[in-house]
């Protein structure tokens, strides 16, 4: 499921951010999964903006 990073089988919610949280400051090393955007960067400040949308709106609410 898209935005699961703590694979709970539910939409983005507060797991997933504490994990995209980690991968911004690098305290867990992020892939290609953490960036949301598209522009090549791992887990920026703009990934992080678009999952704390995602987690409040639902998955469906970025689409």
């Amino acid at each position: 499921m898209i935005y699961d990073f703590n694979t709970n089988s539910g939409p983005a919610d507060a797991g997933d951010l504490v994990m995209m949280e980690d991968a911004t400051v690098n305290a867990i090393t992020p892939d290609w999964t953490y960036d949301l955007n598209g522009n090549g960067e791992q887990a920026d400040a703009s990934d992080l903006a678009m999952l704390k949308d995602a987690s409040v709106a639902g998955v469906d609410g970025l689409e």
